[in-house]
């Protein structure tokens, strides 16, 4: 778990000693459905300098989840990405709150909190600067904020809004997923695989699974 918040989050996520261990609702991916968006839904575009976009960019080719994306993906994504500002001590997110941005830092410090139990104050597990990026687990899953994030200082993001984030992300995702099964269904080498070994197999890139194929042709 620690090392996959760290792949999402761009850096290292320091392992609490005590923290809140209650158990929280249960937390499952939540798939993207086209009713998530009205049927004339167009991502926003929100103008930039090539300096902006360029900040942009090369924050998000950090995270994972932005990675190997397509130019004209990417493009949108830096497109639909809004500048906000807040002021020193400001949230920019509440631990148990609703998930409603993805937020790129530009400019600034912002500490990330867990909330403890027995009045115990809130435990610093990272601290994010410029060019990193957060927010993005809690839109991807049905689940509350897992930790607040507070601005040492006074901060400049970027942020994307729920429903472009997981419209331009996950359904794109969901989309290469199923052209990647249908694709492994009709290759007779594969025809054995059930529908799960197709899934896990549909998440492997191509150089790697023509490596394999190539493998067991031999």
């Amino acid at each position: 778990m620690k090392q996959k918040l760290e792949e999402l989050s761009g850096g290292e996520v320091q392992r609490p000693k005590r923290y809140n261990r209650r158990r929280r609702a249960g937390v499952s991916a939540e798939p993207f459905t086209k009713d998530e968006t009205p049927s004339d839904w167009k991502p926003p575009v929100y103008k930039k300098t090539e300096d902006e976009r360029t900040r942009i960019t090369e924050a998000c080719s950090k995270n994972i989840l932005f990675q190997n994306l397509p130019p004209e993906t990417m493009k949108t994504v830096v497109d639909a990405m809004f500048e906000r500002e807040y002021q020193q001590d400001d949230f920019l997110i509440k631990q148990g709150s609703d998930g409603d941005y993805f937020f790129v830092l530009d400019e600034g410090i912002c500490d990330c909190y867990l909330n403890q139990v027995d009045d115990v104050p809130p435990l610093l597990v990272k601290t994010y600067e410029h060019g990193e990026s957060f927010g993005e687990l809690a839109l991807m899953y049905n689940a509350k904020r897992a930790a607040s994030v507070q601005a040492r200082s006074p901060v400049t993001v970027y942020g994307m809004d729920r429903m472009t984030f997981r419209h331009i992300l996950m359904d794109r995702t969901s989309r290469k997923r199923t052209m990647y099964e249908g694709f492994l269904e009709s290759v007779p080498l594969l025809a054995n695989l059930d529908r799960y070994e197709r899934a896990k197999n549909s998440r492997t890139p191509w150089r790697k699974l023509n490596t394999a194929m190539a493998k067991t042709v031999n």
